[in-house]
């Protein structure tokens, strides 16, 4: 099996159904991401590095 960039962290997840969720979930944020103005994109990107900037 090939592993993409994207597989590298399911490696870690040992329940399949999880593995699963987390697909799903990776299309949805593509699909997103793919589909939404590049501003809203921005401005999310800049949310989640706030938040990990403050958990440091």
């Amino acid at each position: 099996m090939v592993l993409l960039r994207r597989e590298m962290f399911p490696v870690f997840i040992q329940n399949p159904a999880l593995l699963v969720v987390y697909r799903i979930a990776f299309v949805a944020m593509v699909f997103v991401g793919a589909t939404v103005s590049l501003d809203v994109v921005w401005t999310f990107s800049d949310v989640m590095n706030g938040l990990m900037r403050s958990r440091t």
